[in-house]
C-alpha cells in the first residue's frame, strides 16, 4: 500500500509503501525526469506507517535525513550514513502500538530549535496517539549492530493525546513570528510547546523520571552502605526532586528522600543532602 512521499531532500524525493522504500533522483532527460532507486524491497523490506509521521529533520551531525516509523520495528532514518534503525531502544514500547488505531496510528515532526523528534503514537487499544517518543537526535550514537542508540525520552499527559503537530510562528498575527515553536492540536484543545512562561501541560503539573542502570560494586561477595547522597542543582521556586534507591534489583522497598531547590535567598545554584538516603547490604 501506499503509504507516504517525503522531499525534496537534496533533490531527492522519497516514497514509502507498507513494506518498500524507493527514491526518485532527478535526471536532464525530459522524457524520463526521474529514475527510481530501490532502497529497500523484498519480504523483509522496510516501511512505513503513513503520511504524517514521516518528516526531514537532521543527525547529530546536522545532515539533514528523512525520519519515519517502519510497522515492525518502529523509527527508521536514512540521510549521509545510509539507512539505519533508530528504534532499538524503544523496541519495547514500540511492540505496544496500535497499528490498527481507528482514527491516527501516528504522528510526527521534527523541532529544528532543539534538535528533537517527537512522534505521538497510539498504543494498547487505543484509536488516537496516547504516548509521545521523543528522539534527541544530539546524542544519538551509532552501533554497528544496534543501529542508532539513546537520547530517548517518553512522554505522557494532554500532550501526548495530540492528533495533529506541526512547527509554527512564536506568535501570531498580521506579522509572524520567525522564530519557531512546536504546536499540537488535540480533539478540543491547542497547545503550543516550548513557552517561557508555562507551568504544566494545559494544567496537568510537570514530572519527569528517569532510572539509572544498575551498578554492581566489587566484590560483590561484600555487603556495602550507602550513605551521604547530595545534589548540585539550579534553584527553581517549588520544585521537589525525589531520589529513589533500588537495592539489589528490588529485594526492598525502594527508599525515598526528596529535597526543595527553592533558594533561600538570593542563590542562582544549590547543593544540598538527601537526608533519608542511606541503604545497607547491598551488593
Amino acid at each position: 500500500e501506499d503509504r507516504a512521499v517525503i522531499g525534496p531532500m537534496d533533490g531527492q524525493i522519497f516514497f514509502f509503501l507498507s513494506r518498500g522504500m524507493f527514491m526518485l533522483i532527478p535526471t536532464s532527460n525530459v522524457q524520463r525526469p526521474y529514475r527510481r532507486i530501490e532502497l529497500s524491497t523484498g519480504p523483509g523490506a522496510v516501511g512505513a506507517v503513513n503520511q504524517w509521521s514521516t518528516f526531514i529533520g537532521e543527525d547529530e551531525a546536522g545532515h539533514p535525513c528523512v525520519y519515519w516509523l517502519d510497522p515492525n520495528r518502529g523509527p527508521y532514518r536514512y540521510g549521509a550514513g545510509g539507512m539505519q534503525w533508530c528504534g532499538y531502544d524503544v523496541q519495547t514500547l514500540w511492540g505496544t502500538v496500535n497499528l490498527s488505531a481507528a482514527n491516527r496510528v501516528a504522528i510526527g515532526e521534527f523541532d529544528p530549535v532543539n534538535r528533537r523528534c517527537v512522534w505521538a503514537v497510539a498504543t494498547g487499544s487505543s484509536d488516537d496517539p496516547d504516548t509521545i517518543i521523543s528522539l534527541q537526535v544530539r546524542e544519538g550514537q551509532h552501533s554497528e549492530s544496534e543501529g542508532v542508540r539513546y537520547g530517548w525520552t517518553v512522554w505522557s499527559g494532554p500532550i501526548a493525546t495530540a492528533r495533529t503537530m506541526v512547527m509554527f510562528g512564536a506568535t501570531m498575527g498580521a506579522t509572524m513570528s520567525r522564530k519557531l515553536k512546536p504546536y499540537f492540536g488535540l480533539a478540543s484543545t491547542l497547545l503550543r510547546a516550548e513557552s517561557a512562561t508555562a507551568t504544566s501541560d494545559n494544567g496537568t503539573a510537570y514530572q519527569a523520571y528517569f532510572t539509572s542502570k544498575a551498578w554492581g560494586l566489587e566484590p560483590l561477595t561484600t555487603k556495602k552502605r550507602l550513605g551521604k547522597v547530595s545534589m548540585q542543582a539550579t534553584t527553581e521556586t517549588d520544585v521537589e526532586i525525589e531520589l529513589s534507591l533500588i537495592r539489589n534489583y528490588g529485594d526492598i522497598s525502594n527508599r525515598e528522600s526528596v529535597l526543595s531547590l527553592t533558594p533561600v535567598a538570593s542563590e542562582t545554584r544549590t547543593l544540598r543532602r538527601f537526608d533519608d538516603a542511606d541503604l545497607n547490604d547491598a551488593w
